[in-house]
């Protein structure tokens, strides 16, 4: 997706711990790429309406507890590679578990799941242009 997004009127920024995914080599020059920890990154700094966070990490379970963070956040654009089943995995989690929130309207204002514009395919060009089209259309 970043290749896609390069380029764009965005700052990118690509969180992965993964040295082979974090660290830049053979991205576009104006992607910032770190290798961290994503959840110590996401609490790390303030979040505010100028930022989208687009969630597609490795794990599930990581997906799962950086939706669960950023639902909380004022960011401007919540988006998270999956299905529809997976979003509905993800609501029911959020509000079986023992924090208290409004989880069910969170999700409603906030959350895209599945990520990106309505587009045939799973090919990964394919969905990274839906990301981008949906950032375009509903956040920059």
């Amino acid at each position: 997706a970043v290749q896609v997004l390069s380029g764009m009127p965005f700052d990118i920024h690509l969180i992965d711990p993964r040295p082979q995914w974090g660290t830049g080599e053979g991205l576009p020059s104006d992607v910032q790429a770190q290798t961290v920890d994503s959840l110590e990154y996401a609490r790390s700094r303030a979040w505010g309406k100028e930022d989208a966070v687009c969630v597609m990490t490795h794990s599930h379970d990581l997906d799962f507890l950086l939706v669960k963070h950023f639902l909380q956040q004022p960011v401007g654009y919540l988006g998270l590679i999956g299905s529809e089943h997976k979003a509905q995995v993800f609501l029911a989690r959020l509000q079986s578990g023992s924090e208290k929130a409004d989880w069910e309207r969170l999700w409603e204002e906030k959350m895209h799941c599945p990520i990106g514009a309505p587009l045939p395919g799973k090919n990964p060009k394919i969905v990274a242009v839906s990301i981008a089209a949906e950032l375009l259309k509903e956040w920059a």
